[in-house]
C-alpha cells in the first residue's frame, strides 16, 4: 500500500502516539519516562523539534494480554484516523505474537505510520511485514526461553530448600529468603492444630473449625487479607502437606489463554509436582494426616466436580457462580437470573439483564446476607412446628441406641475384615516373590493395599 507519511494529516503537526509499558508493579515508574524522551529524541531527530505534539499512552502490565485498557485505547486512538504515527521502542511494547502485526495491519489501514525503534520496524517501508514477523517470533522466543529460566532455577531453588513462600499459620520465618531449616513452629500451635483435626476426625466441617478459631482468637496466616477465619480458609489450610512435614510445589502450573493473553492455573501433568520432606516443620503425624484426609475426601466426594472433563456439565464455570443464593435469585422485572459481580462488587447479585443493559433494574444485594437471612427464616420455621423439640428428643434418642448396638458388630466385623485383607495382600507379596514381575499381581497388590487403607480408616472412625 503506497501511503504518503511526508506530510501531516491536519496539515499543521504530526500528531503522534508514544506506547510506553512497563511489565511489572516491581519495575521504577521512571522508565515510563525514559521511554518517553527517547521517543521525542527520536522524534526530533526524524521529525525534526517542534514540528509534532506526543500523546503517550502509559501502562503497567505483561504484553501478553489482549484485553487490557491501554491496548484497547491505543487501537480506538488509531481507528479515529486523526493520528499520524504511533511509535514503541519495540513490538512488544505495544503488543506480543501475531497480534502486534495485525495492529500495524490496521494502523495501515488507518493510514497511520508504526515504527518500532529496536525492531526496525517501520510501515512507511516496503518490507516492514517480514521485519515484523521477525520482531515477533524474537520476542516470542525471548518470552519461552526467559519463562524456561525462571522455572529452572525455583525448581533448583526449591530441591536446595529455598523458596519457602505463603507462610501460614504457626511457622515463624525469620527473614525474607529464609530456608526451610530456618524456619520453626510456634510453640502455641501444637494444641490449636491437634484441635483442628480432631474436630475433623468428630464429624465437625470446616465452618465449625473456623467458628472455634475466632472465638480462640487464633490469628490467620500473617499474608492472609483476612483477621477471622471462614470455612474456606481452614479448608485450605487442612490439605496443605506441610502440616504434616512436606513441602509441595508445582501443583498446578500457569496456562496462557491465547484468546485473551491472561493465564490460567491447572493441574500439573503428572512428574511435574516437587515435594521435599521438612520432619522440624511437621504439626501432625504423617500416618494421622493422611488418614484424615481421605476421610475428608470421601465424605465430601458428593460435592466434588466429575474428575473426568467431559462429564462435567459445570467444566469451566467458576464455583462462586453456584454459591447460594447465586442463580437462585430471578429479577422482579425481566426474570432473568441474579449473578455475582454487581456494580464491581465480588459478593454483591445483580440482574444479568442489567450487566448487558437489557434490563432498567439495577439494585444490588449481598449474598451472604441474602444466605443468612434465608437460613434464619428456615430455622424459625421449623422451631415453629408444634412438637417439633419432642419429635427431635425421641427420634435422636432412637438413632442412637440403634447406632450403639449396631457399632460393636461393625468393628467386630471391620476387623475380620481387614485380617482377611492383610493375610491376602501376603499372599499376593509372595506370589509376586516367587513368580516375579506381573502386571496383574502388582494390580491386585495396589487393590488390597487400597482396600485395607480404607479398612484402617474405618477402624480408626468407630474408636
Amino acid at each position: 500500500m503506497n501511503i504518503d507519511y511526508s506530510k501531516p494529516k491536519n496539515g499543521m503537526k504530526f500528531r503522534v502516539i508514544g506506547v510506553a509499558r512497563i511489565s511489572t508493579e516491581h519495575q521504577d515508574e521512571r522508565s515510563l519516562e525514559d521511554q518517553k524522551a527517547y521517543y521525542e529524541d527520536h522524534l526530533d531527530r526524524t521529525l525534526g523539534p517542534g514540528r509534532y505534539d506526543l500523546s503517550v499512552v502509559s501502562s503497567r502490565g505483561s504484553g501478553q494480554i489482549l484485553d487490557s485498557s491501554a491496548l484497547t485505547e491505543l487501537a480506538q486512538m488509531v481507528e479515529s484516523g486523526v493520528y499520524d504515527l504511533v511509535i514503541a521502542e519495540d513490538l512488544g511494547r505495544i503488543s506480543r505474537r501475531i497480534y502486534a502485526i495485525i495492529f500495524c495491519e490496521q494502523a495501515e489501514d488507518s493510514k497511520t505510520r508504526v515504527i518500532a525503534i529496536n525492531d526496525s520496524v517501520d510501515t512507511a517501508e516496503s518490507n516492514w511485514k517480514q521485519a515484523s514477523i521477525f520482531a515477533s517470533f524474537k520476542n516470542e522466543s525471548f518470552c519461552k526461553d526467559t519463562s524456561a529460566r525462571i522455572k529452572r532455577s525455583l525448581r533448583n531453588r526449591f530441591q536446595q530448600g529455598q523458596i519457602f513462600q505463603c507462610q501460614i499459620y504457626g511457622y515463624h520465618k525469620p527473614h525474607a529468603k529464609a530456608t526451610d531449616a530456618e524456619v520453626s513452629k510456634l510453640p502455641e500451635a501444637e494444641a490449636i492444630y491437634d484441635q483442628w483435626f480432631t474436630m475433623l476426625e468428630d464429624g465437625c466441617n470446616y465452618r465449625q473449625v473456623a467458628d472455634w478459631l475466632n472465638v480462640n482468637n487464633v490469628p490467620t496466616s500473617p499474608y492472609c487479607r483476612s483477621d477471622t477465619w471462614d470455612g474456606t480458609m481452614v479448608g485450605r489450610l487442612t490439605f496443605n502437606p506441610l502440616l504434616k512435614g512436606e513441602r509441595v510445589r508445582n501443583k498446578r502450573v500457569a496456562v496462557r489463554v491465547n484468546r485473551t493473553g491472561r493465564s490460567k492455573t491447572e493441574k500439573a501433568p503428572p512428574g511435574h509436582q516437587l515435594s521435599r520432606v521438612v520432619e522440624h516443620l511437621a504439626f501432625i503425624e504423617p500416618e494421622r494426616y493422611d488418614r484424615v484426609i481421605r476421610m475428608l475426601k470421601k465424605r465430601n466426594a458428593r460435592y466434588k466436580r466429575s474428575e473426568t472433563e467431559q462429564n462435567d456439565p459445570r467444566s469451566g464455570i467458576p464455583k462462586r457462580h453456584t454459591r447460594f443464593p447465586g442463580q437462585h435469585i430471578r429479577c422482579g422485572v425481566c426474570g432473568r437470573l441474579y449473578v455475582y459481580g454487581g456494580h464491581g462488587k465480588t459478593l454483591r447479585l445483580m440482574c444479568k439483564g442489567a450487566r448487558t443493559h437489557e434490563c432498567w433494574n439495577g439494585m444490588t444485594i449481598c449474598g451472604p446476607d441474602v444466605a443468612k437471612a434465608v437460613s434464619e427464616r428456615i430455622q424459625q420455621i421449623i422451631e415453629s412446628l408444634e412438637g417439633f423439640d419432642d419429635a427431635w428428643a425421641a427420634e435422636y434418642e432412637r438413632q442412637r441406641v440403634a447406632f450403639s448396638a449396631s457399632k460393636n458388630g461393625e468393628v467386630e466385623s471391620l476387623g475380620k475384615q481387614l485380617v482377611a485383607t492383610k493375610r491376602k495382600l501376603a499372599n499376593q507379596i509372595e506370589a509376586l516373590d516367587r513368580i516375579g514381575v506381573s502386571d496383574s499381581i502388582l494390580e491386585r497388590i495396589k487393590e488390597l493395599e487400597a482396600e485395607k487403607l480404607d479398612l484402617e480408616d474405618k477402624v480408626a472412625a468407630t474408636k
